[in-house]
């Protein structure tokens, strides 16, 4: 965690990329791969005959929407997971 108190917008900015800057260095330095955080959500385009047919299955399960998708990604990474290896 990096926290930072400074007096205006300029001085955060000019801070956080150089704390950028040394967690790039420091990972290089120590062989680390340099990781991209995931906050776990993001938007998926589907057509509308697909959503509503997914919204009637999670319906029909008694799970929401967001579970029937996270399932139906959670499988399809596990199963191309085990076909790359």
């Amino acid at each position: 965690m990096i926290l930072f108190h400074l007096k205006g917008v300029q001085e955060l900015k000019k801070s956080f990329e150089q704390a950028v800057d040394d967690y790039i260095i420091l990972c290089r330095e120590n062989g680390r791969t340099i990781e991209k955080s995931y906050k776990g959500s993001f938007n998926v385009r589907i057509p509308p005959d697909i959503h509503k047919k997914a919204k009637r299955i999670a319906v029909m399960k008694g799970i929401s929407l967001n579970q029937l998708i996270q399932k139906a990604v959670e499988e399809e990474v596990e199963r191309e997971l085990e076909v790359l290896q």
